[in-house]
C-alpha cells in the first residue's frame, strides 16, 4: 500500500499526503524491514488517547479519509486488480477459519457481559448480550462481508485515533493536517467498514456521528463530482451501507475501544504478552472495562444501539 498505491491515490488529488512516504524494503525469510518518512521532522504526532478526539481533529480526520475513499473509486477504474488484492480486512478470518484477532480477543466479549450484568438498569440489555454472545464472531464476520456492498472503496482498515498523526497550527493549536499510518489491513470494501470503525473506537455522540457521516459525504461528492465519476453515492447509500454494518460498530466498540479508554496499565503485565498470560489479561479486562470515561460511553451506545433494535 505504502510503496505502490498510496503515491496513486495521492495523484489523483492534486499530491494530498495519505501516509508516510516510503523509502526502501528489504524482505527475507524470517523478516521484513520498511524505511519510511519520519513524519515527526514535518511537524506530526499524536493525539492524546485518553482525551479523545475533538470536533476540530475529528474533521481533519474524516475530510482526509473521504478523499482517499473517494479517489480510490478512480483508481480502481485503472487497476481493477485492487480488488483482488486487498480482499479481506479486520478481524482476519471467518467462522469455519478464526484469524488472530478472535484467538487473543475471544475472552473480551463475554468480560464484558458479564460488567454489564453488574449495571443497574440495563437487566434487558444484559440478556439480549448473553443470547448474542455464541454467535457474535460469525456475525461480525458475516457483517463485513462484501458480498452485502453496494458499492466499494479502498479503507484503511484500522481506522482508529492512534493511527493518525496531526499537523498543528503553532498559534491556535488546532488541527491543520492528519496523515495516515498502518496500513496493514487495508480492505476493498464499503467505506462503512472504516467509518464505522473510527465511529465505534471514538468517544462521540450519536449528533456528533452524524454531522461527521454528512461532512465526509459532502467531501466526497465534491470529488467524484469535480472528477466527473459517472457513479456519486448519495448520502442515503451511504447510510443504507452504514445500517448494514452497524454490528461492526458494535464490535469495535466492544473489542478496541476497552483499550482506547484504558486509563492505566495492569501492574502485572500489559500488551499482547499481557492478553495471553490468563492472570494478567483478566487483570487488564478489569481495567479496560470498569474505567469511569468507558462505562459512561458504553452505555450511552448500549441505549442506542438497543433502541436501533441491534440485539433483537
Amino acid at each position: 500500500m505504502l510503496e505502490n498505491f498510496l503515491p496513486k491515490l495521492s495523484q489523483l488529488v492534486n499530491g494530498i499526503q495519505f501516509g508516510p512516504k516510503f523509502y526502501y524494503k528489504f524482505e527475507n525469510d524470517s523478516a521484513c524491514v520498511i524505511v519510511m518518512e519520519d513524519l515527526s521532522a514535518k511537524g506530526y504526532r499524536m493525539a492524546d488517547r485518553l482525551l479523545s478526539l475533538n470536533s476540530d481533529h475529528c474533521a481533519v480526520a474524516i475530510s482526509k479519509l473521504s478523499k482517499m475513499h473517494a479517489a480510490s473509486m478512480i483508481l480502481i477504474k485503472e487497476e481493477p486488480f485492487i480488488e483482488d488484492i486487498f480482499n479481506f480486512g479486520f478481524p482476519e478470518g471467518s467462522s469455519d477459519d478464526p484469524g488472530i484477532q478472535q484467538h487473543v480477543l475471544s475472552d473480551l466479549f463475554p468480560a464484558f457481559c458479564k460488567k454489564v450484568k453488574t449495571w443497574k438498569g440495563f437487566e434487558n440489555i444484559s440478556r439480549k448480550l448473553e443470547e448474542l454472545k455464541p454467535n457474535l464472531w460469525k456475525k461480525t464476520y458475516e457483517c463485513i462481508s462484501r458480498e452485502h456492498d453496494s458499492f466499494r472503496v479502498l479503507n484503511h482498515g484500522d481506522f482508529w485515533i492512534n493511527n493518525f498523526l496531526f499537523k498543528y497550527d503553532e498559534k491556535s493549536g488546532k488541527p491543520l493536517d492528519c496523515i495516515f499510518v498502518d496500513f496493514q489491513f487495508t480492505f476493498y470494501t464499503s467505506p462503512a467498514q472504516d467509518l464505522q470503525y473510527f465511529f465505534g473506537t471514538s468517544s462521540l455522540t450519536e449528533r456528533d456521528q452524524e454531522e461527521l457521516l454528512n461532512y465526509y459525504h459532502e467531501t466526497f461528492k465534491g470529488f467524484l463530482e469535480a472528477k466527473k465519476n459517472p457513479i456519486i453515492p448519495s448520502i442515503d447509500d451511504l447510510k443504507s451501507e452504514m445500517s448494514k454494518r452497524l454490528l461492526y460498530n458494535f464490535f469495535a466498540a466492544t473489542h478496541i475501544l476497552p483499550a482506547v479508554l484504558m486509563e492505566k496499565q495492569s501492574e502485572k503485565g500489559n500488551g499482547l504478552d499481557g492478553i495471553l498470560d490468563e492472570t494478567v489479561k483478566n487483570d487488564m479486562f478489569e481495567i479496560m472495562l470498569s474505567g469511569k470515561r468507558f462505562v459512561e460511553v458504553m452505555q450511552n451506545n448500549l441505549r442506542r444501539w438497543n433502541k436501533l433494535g441491534l440485539f433483537d
